[in-house]
């Protein structure tokens, strides 16, 4: 449930309906400069989660992801009761970023100390400024895999 809500507000916020047909309404062009900027900043922030630094996670996050939580101290403790498996991740695998209707989305394999693994798929969004920022995460476990 957690994936489809996600996946849903995303493409909700990346496409303007016009009469039966969508549009998308921002599409980014993305190099390897953004690739790899886009792995640091998800990488920065699973170790500021791991070092349990609230202030440094939340600099991470987009302005929506942001004004929603209000204080790095909120945004911490939800992360830390709603994805306990991004919060403690060990481990990190970077996959292909890919675009879907508009939005780029960063795949990271992450593994705990006991091996388990899930899939985190960050929605990316490029700020006026040409940083990007993450606007979201949506987790689900994998089976038979192991970093």
């Amino acid at each position: 449930m957690k994936i489809l809500v996600a996946v849903l507000i995303a493409v909700a916020a990346s496409v303007v309906a016009v009469g039966s047909h969508a549009e998308v309404k921002y599409f980014p062009r993305v190099g390897e400069d953004d690739r790899l900027q886009i792995q640091e900043i998800i990488g920065a922030q699973l170790k500021a989660f791991h070092s349990k630094d609230a202030e440094k996670a939340f600099s991470y996050a987009s302005p929506s992801i942001q004004d929603k939580f209000r204080t790095p101290t909120r945004f911490l403790s939800m992360v830390r009761k709603f994805w306990p498996e991004v919060y403690n991740a060990r481990r990190s695998e970077f996959l292909q970023l890919a675009e879907v209707k508009g939005v780029w989305i960063q795949g990271v394999i992450i593994s705990d100390d006991l091996g388990e693994t899930w899939l985190a798929q960050y929605p990316m969004e490029l700020q006026p400024d040409g940083n990007w920022l993450i606007n979201g995460c949506v987790v689900r476990a994998l089976e038979d895999r192991s970093l």
